[in-house]
């Protein structure tokens, strides 16, 4: 599903902001990554991931807690190969940030059921929500300069997954 302008502009330039002052991984030690110039930044947005949950869980019609954010800066001749997640991303949205040129759009496939794919085409603030470890999902090429990506991940505060989240969340909000 996807929701347009799930967040607004404004955070969109601070989570930037704070992915560039943040550590990253780099081809080297991530293999998922698709060139040397994609950045990868694992839990730089806890707060913001945090944060989210009540939203989120409304989305999902579930009582939700987080489980993890993972985020990118995708530069040209990325892709991202179809896969389903660990069993913390169970409930997970991806966010855009920002597209290099403003105008592009990156499309983003999420597989609804054995045969059909949906297309997401995302702008800044612009949301898809899926079940990550049901649902495959992957990016083809990226042809324009670089997209700066946010994924939050949630778990059943019921289910069987609820050990992976983080219980105490609401702590440090």
């Amino acid at each position: 599903m996807l929701i347009k302008n799930f967040i607004d502009q404004n955070k969109c330039n601070q989570l930037i902001q704070i992915l560039e002052k943040s550590e990253y991984r780099t081809r080297d030690i991530d293999p998922q990554i698709t060139n040397e110039t994609t950045r990868a930044y694992l839990a730089a947005l806890w707060k913001f991931n945090f944060s989210m949950t009540e939203r989120v869980s409304e989305v999902f019609k579930k009582e939700l807690i987080p489980s993890g954010d993972y985020s990118r800066m995708y530069t040209k001749g990325s892709e991202l190969k179809p896969h389903d997640d660990a069993n913390h991303c169970e409930y997970s949205l991806t966010i855009n940030l920002l597209n290099i040129p403003e105008s592009k759009r990156w499309p983003f496939y999420v597989k609804t059921d054995s045969v059909i794919a949906e297309e997401y085409l995302m702008g800044p603030g612009d949301a898809v929500f899926y079940y990550g470890i049901l649902q495959k999902h992957w990016r083809e090429e990226l042809v324009y300069d670089k997209c700066y990506q946010t994924f939050l991940h949630y778990v059943d505060v019921n289910g069987s997954n609820a050990h992976l989240g983080y219980k105490n969340y609401k702590d440090f909000l």
